[in-house]
């Protein structure tokens, strides 16, 4: 079975949600894996050890 390569990992709130969602995404944006978290301090604390000593540059956006 061939592994995807994770490109970037995306944390989303839906409406009328009171959890996050983690998804990791290939380097088209197409989810690869996900994760649903109480709130986004536990889905960024939560990362699995492979992303821990990578650099990331987490960008917040309002919907609209």
């Amino acid at each position: 079975m061939e592994r995807e390569e994770i490109y970037g990992l995306a944390i989303c709130k839906y409406e009328n949600s009171k959890n996050v969602y983690r998804f990791s995404c290939d380097k088209n944006w197409e989810t690869v894996q996900d994760g649903i978290y109480n709130d986004i301090e536990n889905a960024i604390n939560l990362l699995p050890d492979q992303y821990r000593n990578v650099e990331a540059n987490w960008h917040s956006r309002e919907p609209g």
